[in-house]
């Protein structure tokens, strides 16, 4: 109505403001800090960080940058028309330097490119090394890289290239020569706005038709966006050049075949410590760290101010100032859940109704995956007959391949290697559960999320609903349904996790990231002692505790909620792993390492008494 933007608004307002919300992204980045306008003040700032246990991963994101082959050979293109374009305006120190950036991303295409024996073995190729490695082998060290981060600071000249080179597929569309169209007052740190603004009007007149032609006219537009973020992703990777060699490191991956425009070269933050300490932590009076899932705390705090700094202490040792150390250590305030500790009924659980062993780790799989997926689906549905008759159950997996594989199974095995047997899964549906796995695909995640609520009748089946069955969702710890959602009341009687999720210790970045943890550990401490856990160790499994201790959450989310929690692996019954779940849950946890029917005992008894009440 009034023809307004608010998130204009909400800028000029947060002037004036004393409480200022934000995303993660736009706090961490000085230079996006910068331009929104925030400061941070000493004296007077406290910033405070919820879902906090993902800040580091925030921070490893927008100081990391990364660019593909296809990004660079757009940029050349689009560099090379703004300087034949307007070579005869720029200075001649302005059109040296644009001329090093042309050449630093010929050199780029040159890494992403296969060699012929690459080529031969058919197969990606990826190396890790450290950022001076990098700009030797890639012919770079003779570059000032400063002269050129500087260069992209002060003349915002990614934003010019890219709005000059939308401007001239613009004209292109409209078949007109963009270099003897007259355009030379324009100015380009904006064009792309209004060339993107052409192209919707256009997309609305033709839309009027029979869709084909608009159609084309999107993906014209779609290829404009891709032809602005490419300019930006080259400048950001030239940001990255210029930090420090202990920062961090860089990954190129190239890929064979058709898809060799894919490969692409990485920066890949290691140091968060230093970026967290020195954007946020010595500009604030005072930072927060908010969350339910925080634990390990020393293990968070290692990456985020670094080792030597981590230390946590009560706030009771605070009372007397001469205990504090200099500089101050954090401080760790910690309460419990607000659900009372009968509501909750958390088992471990070692072995299936045919008393195969959980055990889900990739070795064991390998072995006996189809005798483990059987059993898993057995436990399942004798679980599902005790639970509440409406209730919703959330299984979740280490990973979408093993779920994808677990309901192939499910739909295929014949239970009494007969041709008339019914499967695992029909078994379930028969006993009257939906079963719906969470789609790859956002854009199918409501419709899936809205057939397991109409399956269980809401978060509170009404009587007419009271015929409802319930569902059984399959879900990826870590994925889209990990975080953020709400299985409260009749939607989350009961959580399964399958396994543990640790990642693949032989992914490059993540390999990276422990050897640098180790390396800070030893810095500090000298060479630890071998019954101590490594600072990547601990960085490891930490990375599998949050992601449980995440998915676990979602079904109590209020005092009155009520759930039982299954973990299904033998790991789950050793003190070490039973240790990585929070408290309130982890007290509580009754281990059934024998039969698997004293479960289900303990299961029906406990929704017996919650149904009662």
């Amino acid at each position: 109505k009034t023809k307004s933007c608010a998130y204009y608004a909400a800028r000029q307002a947060s002037k004036n403001a004393d409480i200022i919300f934000m995303p993660y992204t736009s706090l961490l980045a000085p230079e996006t800090r910068d331009a929104l306008g925030i400061e941070l003040d000493p004296k007077n700032t406290v910033v405070i960080f919820d879902e906090a246990h993902n800040v580091a991963d925030a921070v490893r994101s927008s100081s990391s940058a990364s660019v593909t082959r296809r990004d660079v050979n757009r940029a050349i293109s689009m560099i090379e028309n703004y300087i034949e374009r307007f070579k005869e305006r720029l200075t001649a120190d302005n059109l040296r330097v644009l001329k090093v950036l042309l050449s630093v991303a010929k050199r780029l295409v040159s890494v992403l490119t296969m060699s012929s024996a690459e080529r031969e073995k058919k197969s990606s190729v990826k190396k890790l090394s450290s950022l001076n490695n990098f700009l030797f082998s890639a012919k770079l060290d003779n570059v000032n890289v400063f002269e050129l981060v500087r260069f992209l600071k002060q003349t915002k000249i990614a934003h010019k290239i890219a709005g000059y080179g939308e401007y001239v597929e613009q004209m292109k569309e409209n078949d007109i020569d963009a270099h003897t169209n007259n355009s030379e007052d324009r100015d380009w740190s904006g064009a792309w706005e209004g060339a993107r603004t052409v192209t919707e009007t256009r997309m609305e007149t033709l839309d009027t038709g029979k869709g084909l032609e608009a159609r084309v006219v999107t993906a014209k537009k779609n290829q404009h966006s891709a032809n602005v973020a490419s300019v930006h992703a080259m400048a950001n990777f030239v940001h990255v050049l210029g930090s420090e060699d202990a920062d961090g490191r860089v990954l190129v991956e190239k890929v064979s075949g058709s898809e060799e425009e894919d490969s692409s070269v990485k920066f890949v933050l290691l140091d968060v410590a230093s970026r967290f300490r020195q954007d946020i932590v010595k500009k604030c009076r005072a930072t927060l760290l908010v969350g339910g899932t925080l634990a390990p705390f020393e293990e968070l705090l290692t990456q985020l101010i670094g080792y030597k700094e981590s230390g946590v202490f009560p706030p009771d040792a605070m009372i007397s100032s001469s205990s504090l150390p200099p500089p101050p250590k954090p401080m760790l305030f910690s309460c419990d859940h607000v659900v009372d500790k009968s509501n909750v009924l958390p088992l471990a659980i070692a072995k299936g109704p045919s008393g195969k062993t959980f055990d889900f780790t990739s070795k064991n799989l390998k072995l006996c995956e189809n005798e483990l997926l059987d059993d898993l689906g057995r436990s399942i549905l004798n679980l599902s007959k005790v639970c509440v008759k409406t209730g919703g159950i959330i299984v979740f997996f280490p990973s979408f391949s093993l779920m994808d594989r677990c309901f192939q199974r499910w739909q295929n095995n014949n239970n009494a290697n007969t041709t008339d047997a019914p499967s695992i899964l029909q078994m379930i549906r028969k006993a009257g559960k939906t079963v719906l796995k969470e789609p790859r695909d956002n854009a199918q995640l409501d419709r899936a999320l809205t057939q397991f609520s109409n399956a269980c009748g809401g978060e509170k089946p009404t009587y007419e609903l009271a015929s409802k069955t319930g569902a059984i969702l399959l879900c990826v710890v870590n994925g889209k349904l990990s975080e953020g959602i709400n299985f409260k009341d009749n939607l989350g009687r009961m959580v399964v996790v399958v396994g543990l999720p640790f990642a693949n210790k032989m992914d490059e970045e993540l390999s990276a990231r422990m050897q640098y943890l180790d390396l800070q550990q030893k810095q500090v401490n000298g060479s630890s002692s071998p019954a101590t856990t490594s600072a990547g160790q601990a960085y490891y499994e930490a990375l599998c505790a949050r992601g449980v201790n995440q998915s676990v959450g979602r079904a109590i989310r209020h005092k009155e909620d009520f759930a039982s929690m299954i973990f299904l692996d033998q790991r789950w019954c050793k003190k070490d792993k039973r240790n990585t779940l929070p408290g309130w849950i982890s007290r509580e946890l009754k281990v059934v390492d024998g039969n698997f029917g004293e479960a289900v005992r303990h299961v029906a008894q406990f929704f017996k008494v919650k149904q009662q009440m």
